[in-house]
This record gives structure tokens, C-alpha cells and sequence, in this order.
């Protein structure tokens, strides 16, 4: 598999992924890893518009982006990555789920 389908990861480095989206492109220890010009690039939807931007789904109230997330599913595992956007200089969150599933066949054997 390539792209999302072929990334092998663990909890502890999706955290620092989500880190990173939501704290200006810095890790954690604040080492700059991308500019917030390219996160922005990352997080804001293409000229045809929409709510989708570069494998990030958008949801909002009003113009505020309240969350950016993007899941999956492939054969036998799932994942969703969700940053909850700060307000007002608070910082946000980042919530990663990832797990083995089984399709429905596979459950009722």
C-alpha cells in the first residue's frame, strides 16, 4: 500500500504529528519541524472550496474551524485523527484513535 493506507505507527508518535499541526509547526519541546504558513497551506481548502484541505476534513461554526480531522478504514484496521483548534491563544487538542477491526463477516464466524 502507499499514502495513508501503508502508514505503520505508534500512539506516541501520532501524538507528536498532531503536536506539531497544532502548535504552529513546532514539536512539543518547541524544535520549529514546518512554518504555520505551511500548516495553514496544509489546513486551508483549494480554490474550489468545500470543507476538505490536502487529506483534512474541516468543520466549522460560522468561519471558525472548530475541528480538522481525517479517519479511515482499510481491511482490518481503523484510525481517526482529530485537532481541536485553541481559541484566544489556549492551546488546542489532538485526539488519535487507531485500531484492529474486523469487517462484519469476520465477527460472525
Amino acid at each position: 500500500m502507499n499514502g495513508s493506507g501503508g502508514v505503520v505507527s505508534t500512539a506516541e508518535d501520532l501524538a507528536r504529528w498532531l503536536i506539531v499541526h497544532n502548535n504552529g509547526g513546532a514539536a512539543a519541546d518547541g524544535t520549529s519541524l514546518v512554518s504555520e504558513s505551511a500548516l495553514d497551506t496544509l489546513h486551508t481548502p483549494g480554490p474550489a472550496g468545500g470543507d476538505y484541505a490536502m487529506g483534512w476534513d474541516l468543520d466549522r461554526s460560522g468561519d471558525r474551524v472548530t475541528r480538522i480531522h481525517h479517519g479511515g478504514t482499510l481491511f482490518t484496521a481503523s484510525a481517526e485523527q482529530i485537532l481541536l483548534p485553541g481559541e484566544g491563544g489556549e492551546p488546542g487538542y489532538g485526539i488519535a484513535v487507531a485500531f484492529n477491526s474486523a469487517g462484519a463477516w469476520e465477527r460472525s464466524r
